[in-house]
C-alpha cells in the first residue's frame, strides 16, 4: 500500500511551490511524523512531514517547481512495494521516451497518414521535427540582421558580482507586479505623535507599548464602513470581499511572510495582540501552516520598530490598498506615519483621505487623559477590550454610551463599553 504526499496551497496568489530541501534520500526509510521536504513560495517556507512510516519515492528534486495539489512523494509500506515504484531518474527517462506532439504536428500526421510510432523517444515533436525525420526540406526562417549591442563599459571595468534571483523571489515580484498592474496607484499619508499613547500603554502594561493591535482593530472597523478598501479590481469589475481578513507583513529574521488575521473585524485588540504573538512564535518554530498565510483581503506593513518613519508600501494582488505604518521613537514625540497606497480604479483620493483622517483621530483617542506626570489618573478609566477612554467614549457615542462594570479573573473591577459587550 502506498501513501501519496500532495502539495498544499501555501499562498493564495501562488499556484506553484519550489522544492527547497529534501530531508531523506530517494528510496530510503522514514518514520511517521519525521520531516520529509521543505517547500517554499515567495512568502513562506513550509515543512511537510511523513504521514506514515515506510520507504520514500521522491517525485521532484531541489530547485524544481511543482504545482499545488500535485504529488511530491510516495511512501511505500515495504521495500517490495518500493521496487514497483519508478525512481525520479526513471520518471525523467520515461517522460522523455514518450513523445509529445504539438497540435500542429498531430494535424500534420493525420493529414499525411503518418504513424506516430516513427517518432518515439523524440520528446516534443513539432512539424519541423516530422519533416526533418522524413527527409523533407524545412522552410528557412526569415533572415534577420542581428543588431550588435555594445556592452556598457563599466559592466566589465568595475567589479560586479551577479547571481540569479531565487524562484521564490520571482514569485513575490510577480505578485507585487500584479498589484501594480493597473498603473494608477497613488499614496496618501498622515502624521501623528504617539508618545502619549505609548506612555499610557507602558504605564498600564498594555501590548508591551506597541500600537499595532489598536491600529489593526480600528482599520478593521473602518473597512466595514468603507468596503471599497476591502475589494479589488479585476476584469473591469469591482469585487467585494464578504469578510475582513487583514494580512500583517511579518519578518523576524526568517524571511518575509504575510500572516492573516481571519475575521479581523470580530477581534478585540487583546485578541489581535495574542494572535500576532502566536504567529511570531510559530514562525520561529517553523510551524506556520497554509491556513495562517492565505486569504488576506487587506494588508498592513509596520516598519516603525525599525525606526523607519516614511516608506511607500506596495499593494498585493487582488487587493485595493495597503497600509504602511512608519515611526521613529528617537525623535521628539515619537512620531508615526500612516500611509495608504491605493488603486485609483477602486477608490478615490477623497475616500482614502477620509479613511486616514478617521484612523488618525481614533488612534490618537487612545492617548487621551494619559497623566502629564506619568502616573495613572482616574481619567484613565477605559474599556478593557477596545481601550477607548471614558472621555472619548462619551464624546463619540453621546447618549448611547454605557460603560459596564464586570469582575476580572483576578478579582479586580474591569470595564467594557456597550460596543464590545455585544461582541463587536
Amino acid at each position: 500500500m502506498r501513501t501519496e504526499i500532495n502539495i498544499p496551497r501555501v499562498n493564495t496568489n501562488e499556484n506553484d511551490v519550489e522544492i527547497v530541501h529534501w530531508y531523506v534520500e530517494d528510496r530510503s526509510h522514514i518514520e511517521a511524523g519525521a520531516d520529509l521536504v521543505d517547500i517554499g513560495t515567495s512568502k513562506a517556507t513550509m515543512t511537510l512531514q511523513a504521514e506514515k512510516s515506510g520507504y520514500v519515492t521522491r517525485l521532484g528534486e531541489k530547485g524544481q517547481m511543482k504545482p499545488v495539489g500535485s504529488v511530491i512523494a510516495r511512501i511505500s509500506e515495504t521495500q517490495e512495494a518500493l521496487v514497483e515504484e519508478p525512481s525520479i531518474k526513471e520518471l525523467e527517462i520515461e517522460s522523455f521516451s514518450e513523445a509529445r506532439f504539438s497540435e500542429p504536428a498531430r494535424k500534420y500526421l493525420k493529414e499525411h497518414s503518418i504513424d506516430e510510432s516513427r517518432f518515439k523517444n523524440q520528446g516534443l515533436v513539432t512539424v519541423e521535427v516530422i519533416r526533418q525525420g522524413l527527409g523533407l526540406s524545412v522552410p528557412k526562417p526569415m533572415a534577420i540582421t542581428p543588431v550588435k549591442i555594445e556592452p556598457v563599459p563599466y559592466a566589465t571595468e568595475v567589479g560586479i558580482r551577479r547571481e540569479p534571483v531565487l524562484r521564490s523571489k520571482k514569485i513575490e515580484i510577480a505578485n507585487l507586479q500584479r498589484g501594480q498592474e493597473g498603473g494608477v496607484n497613488s499614496t496618501l499619508s498622515v502624521y501623528l505623535h504617539s508618545q502619549a499613547i505609548r506612555r499610557k500603554f507602558e504605564q498600564e502594561k498594555i501590548f508591551g507599548g506597541a500600537l499595532l493591535p489598536i491600529i489593526v482593530f480600528e482599520v478593521a472597523r473602518l473597512l466595514k464602513e468603507q468596503p471599497r478598501l476591502n475589494s479589488f479590481y479585476e476584469s473591469e469589475q469591482l469585487n467585494y470581499y464578504d469578510h475582513i481578513n487583514i494580512g500583517i507583513a511579518l519578518d523576524i529574521g526568517k524571511g518575509l511572510k504575510v500572516v492573516v488575521l481571519k475575521g479581523t473585524d470580530r477581534l478585540w485588540p487583546n485578541g489581535i495582540y495574542e494572535r500576532l504573538t502566536d504567529f511570531g512564535r510559530k514562525d520561529l518554530e517553523n510551524q506556520l501552516g497554509q491556513e495562517d498565510l492565505e486569504g488576506s483581503t487587506f494588508t498592513i506593513s509596520d516598519l516603525s520598530a525599525a525606526n523607519i518613519l516614511n516608506f511607500v508600501p506596495l499593494i498585493n494582488g487582488r487587493q485595493a490598498a495597503i497600509l504602511g505604518i512608519g515611526g521613529d521613537s528617537s525623535l521628539p514625540g515619537s512620531p508615526i506615519t500612516l500611509t495608504v497606497t491605493f488603486d485609483h480604479r477602486v477608490v478615490t483620493g477623497r475616500e482614502v483621505a477620509d479613511f486616514l483622517s478617521r484612523l488618525r483621530e481614533r488612534v490618537l483617542s487612545y492617548g487621551t487623559n494619559a497623566g502629564k506626570s506619568g502616573a495613572p489618573t482616574a481619567g484613565n478609566i477605559c474599556c478593557d477590550f477596545c481601550l477607548i477612554d471614558l472621555e472619548s467614549y462619551y464624546k463619540k457615542f453621546g447618549s448611547s454610551a454605557m460603560l459596564l462594570n464586570y469582575v476580572r479573573p483576578d478579582g479586580a473591577t474591569g470595564h467594557v463599553c456597550h460596543v464590545c459587550s455585544q461582541g463587536y
